[in-house]
């Protein structure tokens, strides 16, 4: 997506930064569960898997020591990206373009009819870096790493829904401190994407597209977070047309 591609791997990485954190990303429509982290709660999350990583996790966790450093990646490419859950844990090497230039993900593309051409967005910096150092530990590990390979091993028992989102509940018991992030959920890495690339100045139809929606009115609601550019709820429902 031009508008999105255009950002450029330094300039996402400072649109992310300058991320502000209101009480509730959709707080005007009744959802009050829906925080954005701000930069200094996604750096102590990935503080804090680098502790448990480092040490054996305490006795509850659903996460083992040795993968805590995984599912730290697994965040950020949540975080990052704004893919879904299910998405992520489907990601294949092939997906992850690292070495040229410009580094690109690719996300899959679905449609009413089926699967279609994959959605495109260029990594920032600190997420190739990151994937880049993932697949260095992967190959350690004696995992494969061809194209066909899947991002985070074969087999891994990290790899599925329900011990993920049982990982995130400790993040979210042990950062009590943090209220963005206690109360934040597994999905509002895609809330946090979309009202970044929002403020940056992308089109609600750039936007539509990176998070792979079908129906544009659940992209229209991210337009409150745009610049003052456009007054009205009436300018911004033109914005989509």
């Amino acid at each position: 997506f031009g508008a999105l591609r255009a950002f450029g791997m330094r300039n996402y990485a400072e649109l992310f930064a300058g991320l502000a954190t209101p009480k509730s990303v959709l707080e005007d429509e009744g959802d009050s569960n829906e925080h954005l982290l701000d930069p200094g709660d996604f750096s102590a999350i990935l503080q804090f898997c680098d502790q448990q990583a480092a040490r054996p996790p305490h006795r509850s966790s659903a996460i083992k020591q040795r993968d805590w450093l995984m599912f730290k990646h697994m965040l950020m490419v949540l975080y990052w990206t704004g893919t879904r859950l299910s998405e992520m844990l489907r990601m294949k090497w092939d997906q992850w373009l690292l070495d040229g230039t410009e580094a690109i993900v690719l996300l899959e593309g679905h449609s009413e009819e089926g699967p279609k051409e994959k959605r495109r967005l260029t990594s920032p910096e600190p997420l190739t870096n990151a994937m880049l150092a993932w697949r260095r530990i992967a190959q350690d590990r004696g995992w494969r790493t061809d194209s066909s390979a899947p991002v985070w091993g074969e087999q891994q028992p990290l790899c599925s829904k329900g011990t993920i989102e049982k990982g995130w509940r400790d993040v979210r018991t042990r950062l009590t401190k943090r209220p963005n992030v206690s109360g934040h959920r597994l999905h509002d890495f895609r809330h946090d994407a979309a009202v970044a690339w929002i403020r940056a100045g992308a089109t609600v139809e750039d936007v539509r597209q990176a998070l792979g929606h079908q129906d544009r009115d659940v992209t229209y609601r991210y337009t409150k977070f745009q610049a003052g550019t456009m007054a009205g709820a009436g300018a911004r429902r033109a914005a989509m047309e």
